[in-house]
C-alpha cells in the first residue's frame, strides 16, 4: 500500500533495536575480557596451591631422608668393621665423603638415592655430612656434660682419635632444589633443606 512506513526498518523502533544489539555486543565483549582476567587469577591461585602442596610433600621426604641418612651413618663408626668386615661402608670417615652431589663419592647420598622417594629427582639432591668431636666437661652443679664443639674433617682429631669414634656426633643435611612455578606470576627455585644429628654408637 502506497505511503506505508515499515517501522521495523526505520524510525525509533529500529534505532532502539540497533542500539540494543550494539549494547549486547559490547557487554559480550566485556564479559569475555572479565572472564579472561578472572580465569588468570583463578588458575594462578589454583596451580599455586598445587605447587605449594607439592613443595610440602617434597619437604616431608627431605626431612625423612635426613633422619634415615643419619641413622645410616651413626652405625658406621670406627668399630663397625669389627662386628662384620663385610658391612657396607663400615668405618665411614670424612675422607670417604668428598662430594655433596656425586653419589660415587658420597656413600650417604648413594644410600638416600636407593630409597627412591616418589616424585624426587636424584639430580636435585645434595647431602652434606659433618663429624663433631665429643668434649667432656661438668656443669655448674658438677654434673658431667657432653658437647660437640669441634668439627673433625680428616681421619683423626687433634688428639689422634678417629673422627668417627663412638660418642662423636654426625650431622647430615639433605637439600633438594624444588622448581616452584605459578602460572602468569612467579617462577623460582626453592631450596628445601633438613638437618638431622645423632651420636655415633658403633
Amino acid at each position: 500500500m502506497a505511503g506505508t512506513v515499515d517501522f521495523r526498518k526505520s524510525g525509533p523502533i529500529a534505532a532502539a533495536a540497533k542500539g540494543a544489539s550494539q549494547q549486547s555486543l559490547r557487554e559480550e565483549g566485556a564479559a569475555i575480557v572479565e572472564f579472561a582476567v578472572a580465569a588468570s587469577v583463578y588458575f594462578a591461585v589454583f596451580f599455586g596451591l598445587i605447587e605449594t602442596c607439592l613443595a610440602l610433600y617434597t619437604f616431608n621426604f627431605v626431612s625423612d631422608a635426613a633422619r634415615e641418612a643419619t641413622r645410616y651413618a651413626v652405625v658406621r663408626g670406627s668399630d663397625s668393621c669389627l662386628a662384620n668386615s663385610s658391612f657396607p661402608n663400615c668405618n665411614l670417615l670424612p675422607t670417604n665423603v668428598t662430594s655433596t652431589t656425586d653419589p660415587t663419592q658420597n656413600p650417604v647420598l648413594a644410600y638416600i638415592e636407593t630409597m627412591n622417594y616418589p616424585g624426587l629427582s636424584a639430580s636435585n639432591l645434595s647431602t652434606t655430612v659433618k663429624w663433631w668431636v665429643a668434649t667432656q666437661s661438668t656443669d655448674s652443679n658438677g654434673n658431667p656434660t657432653t658437647t660437640w664443639p669441634t668439627q673433625c674433617t680428616g681421619s683423626t682429631d687433634s688428639n689422634g682419635n678417629a673422627c668417627n669414634a663412638p660418642g662423636n656426633e654426625i650431622q647430615v643435611t639433605v637439600t633438594y632444589t624444588f622448581p616452584y612455578s605459578i602460572p602468569f606470576w612467579h617462577k623460582t627455585v626453592l631450596s628445601l633443606s633438613s638437618t638431622s644429628q645423632m651420636v655415633i654408637n658403633l
